[in-house]
């Protein structure tokens, strides 16, 4: 991570040194994202009868500060975003039968907190309000903490059980194959991935602005489950000249 905000320091020297004018903004907003999806290694989800998964999203917010290096009409974005994202994940077996019907569902849930770096190019076209911005870029995210928790319920022969789980997530890349929510689940660190970003500067230096974070990297360490972060987002700023 030291190396990776090292070479941003660098490029934006550079870049800084060709720049027309230099902005900064202050942003804060709400996400909507989710986490991971069930695949074997050749990328088909393990079924069998009577199972169903499903993900679902999760609330989040961002808040953070950005600089605009701006040459003409175009402008490479940067700074420093904390961001609160996760995903609910919902498994469901069902085995109907006349003797034992079993039935088990799941409900697991991530909060994870990061430290987000990224680099967007961004075209700007005037308008009589202000102007227009689309664009995109790379981003990587650091982990700073998260929280899990898993509801399940089984039901067998007319028993039915309720077991509750929750408890701290651990970031790291050095616990291969494990994904266990009763111990805690193991995420890999850093995350990275592509932003895709569209939205308008207005002339009183209000900035609005939505987004979606495609995750590249595979976070999980399970060969049961692929963790990947999407994200969806809305934000508004200010700009100070």
């Amino acid at each position: 991570m030291k190396r990776i905000l090292l070479l941003v320091v660098l490029f934006l020297f550079a870049t800084s040194c060709f720049a027309q004018s230099v902005k900064f903004s202050i942003n804060a907003g709400l996400s909507e994202s989710t986490f991971s999806e069930p695949f074997t290694p050749n990328g088909k989800a393990i079924l069998v009868n009577g199972q169903t998964i499903s993900k679902s999203f999760v609330t989040g917010y961002n808040v953070g500060g950005l600089v605009d290096f701006t040459i003409k009409r175009v402008s490479i974005q940067t700074g420093l975003v904390y961001t609160v994202i996760g995903g609910t994940n919902n498994d469901h077996f069902n085995v109907p039968g006349n003797s034992y019907p079993y039935i088990f569902s799941d409900k697991q849930t991530l909060n994870l907190n990061y430290l987000q770096v990224p680099i967007n190019v961004l075209y700007h076209i005037p308008t009589k309000f202000g102007s227009v911005f689309v664009g995109g870029g790379p981003y990587v995210a650091y982990g700073l903490s998260g929280k899990y928790k898993s509801n399940s319920t089984t039901a067998l022969n007319d028993v039915t059980t309720t077991t509750a789980t929750k408890g701290d997530v651990i970031f790291g890349n050095g616990q291969q194959g494990k994904y266990d929510f009763g111990n805690g689940p193991y995420v890999k660190n850093p995350d990275y991935g592509v932003n895709a970003i569209a939205g308008i500067s207005l002339k009183n230096k209000i900035r609005l602005s939505a987004g979606y974070g495609f995750g590249i990297e595979n976070l999980s360490h399970s060969i049961f489950t692929k963790g990947r972060n999407d994200v969806l987002s809305i934000s508004i700023g200010y700009t100070f000249d």
